[in-house]
């Protein structure tokens, strides 16, 4: 049997949920909510990598890539790793001065 609480909300056109439920989560919550999708994007991140860096130089040697193209894709995830640190940085200088 329904309690009239519950009754008043779904004659409002309510579903049914209580009012505690329509709160927006704990800053602790929201906190651990972001850590926990923190670590699957890292995971992600680092799958992905881990088969970026080891396979496209091989798939690139057997499709007749130069040494010197081979040696580029190598390279590119540390140089893209080192620009993402490094740019917020020289933005923060030109934007200052």
């Amino acid at each position: 049997m329904a309690e009239q609480g519950d009754a008043a909300t779904v004659a409002e056109g309510g579903i049914g949920i209580a009012e505690a439920d329509l709160e927006p989560p704990s800053s602790r919550a929201r906190e651990n909510r972001n850590v926990r999708n923190l670590y699957r994007h890292t995971g992600w991140q680092g799958a992905i990598s881990a088969v970026f860096t080891t396979f496209i130089p091989i798939f690139a040697v057997r499709a007749g890539a130069s040494t010197f193209e081979v040696g580029l894709l190598t390279s590119l995830p540390a140089l893209v790793g080192h620009l993402s640190c490094s740019w917020p940085f020289q933005l923060g200088r030109s934007i200052s001065t």
